[in-house]
């Protein structure tokens, strides 16, 4: 059961000055071949005042060492500490697109450096400079090349990516075992990569019908660290699609089954959620001339067990790292929706 009034005490104030420039351009090198190109840089200024906390009874009465550490809370003592921090970056992307067959055939590529700020929340629980020093810009590497081909009665797409995501500064709340306090806790994450490749197919075998497959394939690995080429918790080596279309008149049947591969939380434990997989139906009808649509779906036909969001932070915590904890959010069960849309 619950054993604290308060899971996580903060109370702050702040603000941030960002200044950044722009530039892009888009060229048409030939009649089949086009580049787009883009940039752009940025500064932040973090400006952060956190109050501190004390440990004190909910009734007022002084602590003690016989005092048990589940009727004590984590309260603001109305002092404060103020931290500031400036963060500069930019950002260039590049792409090009050759049309090998004019509008049917095509060839793409991009390569790009991109950036994310921390957001000011981020720095509210810092309470050192140490743990402000954490905190940096998350940059990304990402490189996609493919191609493209599309007429009105079949089309595919099919691509390899790659992709590092550095600069990782994690914080969250994970749960102390021993008191049954939350605890608030600033990671810093070995840089991660992602490869793979990704492929769409369409098609239409007859008159209103139209038939669509996708599905990612992928690995995505620690890049750095002890745990370099370890699985990342919660990604899928595989997700797809199936999904198909008819329409009648003003009546459209929809069909759509998906998959999700198996994700891991703890490789190290052999720690994961299963893969699954579930269905929707659906039947819509638009009223002619009128800009109404009404739809009636069944989700989740045949009742597919599917979790998400299982959590790793759990993994964070010294000693008994899962203890009797496992917490995942199931996907949600069969259900009938009715919906009425009205478009302008």
């Amino acid at each position: 059961g619950f054993m604290h009034y308060v899971s996580n005490y903060v109370n702050g104030s702040g603000e941030t000055t960002i200044f950044s420039a722009v530039l892009s351009d888009q060229m048409m090198v030939t009649d089949r071949l086009r580049l787009d190109i883009a940039g752009r840089w940025e500064s932040d200024n973090f400006v952060q005042s956190s109050e501190n906390t004390s440990i004190v009874q909910p009734d007022g009465s002084p602590v003690t060492a016989a005092t048990p550490p589940y009727a004590v809370e984590l309260w603001g003592n109305n002092t404060y500490r103020h931290l500031s921090k400036n963060i500069s970056d930019w950002a260039f992307s590049a792409g090009i697109n050759y049309q090998i067959v004019p509008d049917e055939f095509s060839f793409y590529a991009q390569g790009s450096r991109a950036y994310k700020m921390p957001a000011l929340d981020e720095l509210l629980n810092a309470v050192s400079p140490d743990q402000v020093a954490l905190f940096e810009d998350k940059t990304t590497v990402n490189y996609e090349a493919g191609f493209k081909f599309n007429t009105p009665a079949f089309g595919f797409t099919v691509d390899g990516f790659w992709g590092e995501l550095r600069n990782i500064t994690g914080q969250g709340a994970i749960l102390d075992t021993t008191t049954g306090r939350t605890q608030w806790v600033i990671l810093h994450s070995p840089q991660q990569r992602t490869y793979g490749g990704e492929f769409e197919i369409f098609g239409n075998p007859v008159a209103n019908l139209n038939l669509m497959a996708n599905g990612t394939i992928l690995k995505a690995e620690i890049a750095g660290g002890s745990d370099i080429g370890s699985w990342i918790a919660g990604v899928p080596p595989f997700i797809g699609n199936l999904s198909g279309t008819y329409t009648w008149n003003n009546f459209m049947l929809l069909a759509d089954l998906h998959y999700v591969g198996k994700r891991w939380i703890d490789q190290a434990s052999n720690t994961y959620l299963p893969a699954y997989t579930y269905m929707n139906l659906g039947l819509s009808y638009r009223v002619p001339d009128q800009g109404i649509t009404m739809s009636l779906n069944l989700l989740n036909v045949y009742q597919g067990l599917g979790l998400e969001e299982g959590n790793p932070r759990l993994v964070q915590y010294p000693g008994n790292r899962t203890s009797n904890y496992f917490l995942a959010r199931p996907i949600l069960p069969r259900r009938l929706t009715f919906t009425v849309g009205y478009q302008f």
